[in-house]
């Protein structure tokens, strides 16, 4: 994947293994990291839900130490991009998001406009999909008062808003269907109901534009 973007192969400059998972590491020309972390499935359960509870408290708990231990260092500054691995975007749709998080420090999470490209039957139910749900529910919901689900397919989230308590509750383990319903078939409206019960908003941006990949 990487060489396919980066346009060159870059051998990854760190590989760790860990009791949970393994992690990848590479360094870009410029100094940015990328890291990738395989969980180990016999140890971290599966779904969604808790691959982002693994990667949200590596970087809310330990690169947040490793980084206030160096110096100044503000979670309020610092925010979260959540993505599904079909997810194409420019820079500018980030840059949106930015600013409408900007807007308002209660602010705790932002969405985009979601675009599906392809063909066939799935491309047809997903364009339905998203003209009621992003284009219709997120656009009235926003002007009328606050988004009530913000999709993990292309949201940032700030850091703040989730460390602590908001985080340790939506580790919740499930213990019934009804659980297993909420936590874990509907992870983003169950982080984003936390959200607002801490009194934090959720926003819209129509104007960011993401797309699903052909």
């Amino acid at each position: 994947m990487l060489k396919a973007c980066l346009k060159f192969l870059l051998p990854p400059s760190h590989h760790k293994a860990h009791a949970l998972r393994r992690q990848i590491e590479w360094t870009l020309p410029m100094g940015t990291n990328i890291i990738c972390h395989l969980k180990d499935k016999f140890k971290i359960k599966n779904k969604k839900r808790w691959s982002q509870i693994m990667y949200m408290n590596y970087l809310l708990k330990f690169k947040h130490k490793e980084l206030t231990n160096r110096g100044n260092y503000n979670l309020e500054n610092t925010y979260l991009l959540a993505l599904d691995g079909d997810m194409d975007f420019r820079p500018e749709a980030v840059t949106m998001l930015l600013d409408l998080m900007k807007k308002n420090i209660k602010t705790g999470a932002v969405c985009g406009r979601i675009h599906p490209l392809g063909s066939g039957l799935m491309k047809w139910y997903q364009s339905f999909e998203y003209a009621i749900g992003h284009w219709l529910q997120k656009s009235t919901e926003h002007v009328i008062g606050c988004v009530l689900c913000s999709p993990g397919c292309f949201s940032l989230f700030r850091a703040s808003c989730i460390h602590g308590g908001i985080m340790k509750t939506y580790a919740t383990v499930s213990t019934s269907p009804k659980d297993f319903v909420q936590y874990d078939q509907g992870e983003d409206r169950w982080l984003c109901t936390l959200l607002l019960q801490n009194g934090y908003r959720v926003a819209y941006a129509a104007a960011c534009d993401a797309y699903t990949c052909k």
